[in-house]
């Protein structure tokens, strides 16, 4: 198991209760010192410099995140924010005759030439 202080040490290999390494990997026991400092960082979106502090990165590393931020926390809110608003628009819907009863009905897709459409009442006594 992996353990990570926040300004510390992580260990690796740690043993278990029944003697065998509990990340399964070796039987050894390493210490290696994490040392974070403050980064500066220019923001991908704005290009204006901000800090990734220590704290922050040893929390990206308590995560498991491979990756430094890239957006300062502006464009980060921003950017969160553009997707909440796109994702909530509601579907474009199709009208369609079903082909097994002849209902009329909508789908959430462009029905395509030569392509079978069907009804969810349809649909759901051919899935079952």
């Amino acid at each position: 198991m992996l353990s990570i202080a926040r300004h510390g040490w992580v260990t690796l290999g740690e043993q278990n209760t029944n003697g065998l390494p509990s990340n399964g990997i070796a039987n050894l026991q390493e210490v290696i010192p994490l040392n974070y400092t403050d980064k500066q960082i220019n923001c991908v979106d704005c290009g204006s410099a901000f800090v990734f502090t220590a704290d922050e990165q040893a929390f990206f590393a308590e995560k498991g995140y491979a990756n430094e931020p890239k957006r300062c926390l502006n464009c980060r809110r921003q950017k969160r924010s553009e997707k909440n608003d796109s994702s909530s628009a509601p579907r474009k819907m199709y009208d369609v005759v079903c082909n097994d009863c002849g209902q009329s009905c909508k789908v959430p897709f462009e029905p395509r030439l030569g392509k079978p459409v069907l009804c969810s009442d349809c649909y759901a006594a051919k899935n079952r």
